[in-house]
């Protein structure tokens, strides 16, 4: 079961308009004990579902939400989902056969916190927070899953944004 994260006031309100972003500073109470890149679900204060996101500790943001629909799969498959339907997105508007395009652009496509480009078989994903890392295990299977074996994949995670929340910069080969 996942663990719940109660907002309340302003937080509740930019999350029912629309946001991704849950600052620490709206969080009421935490029910269960979720670790960094759990999927956690948020609810108002009367107990209406507002979305299931990211759980983190480092920094002012506690939740990045991936939906604001109800989800019972597990990372896995919320990232595979996310990320076919970032391909579907990118094929309509032309860029998907051109082999060379930003398919995930963090909260444009619901995984705030993460960009990933393709050059045509290469894959470079850069996380700017604590939530994305934890999760980079689950992330690299659905890439995997989505695009098969024969890619190679960059992680170029070194941007300030990391630095400024304490998390070490990283550039490797995946």
């Amino acid at each position: 079961m996942k663990a719940e994260v109660v907002v309340f006031g302003e937080g509740a309100r930019k999350i029912r308009n629309g946001s991704l972003i849950l600052f620490n500073k709206w969080v009421r109470k935490i029910i269960g004990k979720p670790s960094p890149g759990d999927l956690v679900n948020v609810f108002d204060e009367e107990g209406n579902f507002l979305g299931c996101g990211l759980y983190e500790t480092l920094g002012p943001i506690a939740v990045r939400l991936l939906t604001h629909n109800e989800f019972y799969g597990d990372k896995f498959e919320i990232f595979t989902y996310l990320l076919e339907k970032a391909i579907m997105r990118r094929k309509i508007i032309g860029y998907y056969n051109t082999g060379f395009y930003r398919l995930i652009n963090s909260d444009g496509d619901f995984i705030p916190g993460l960009i990933i480009d393709v050059y045509n078989d290469i894959i470079v994903l850069q996380s700017s927070s604590q939530a994305i890392d934890a999760a980079l295990k689950d992330i690299i299977e659905s890439i995997v899953e989505v695009y098969g074996k024969d890619i190679t994949i960059y992680e170029k995670s070194d941007q300030k944004s990391r630095s400024d929340i304490g998390l070490p910069f990283r550039r490797r080969f995946i």
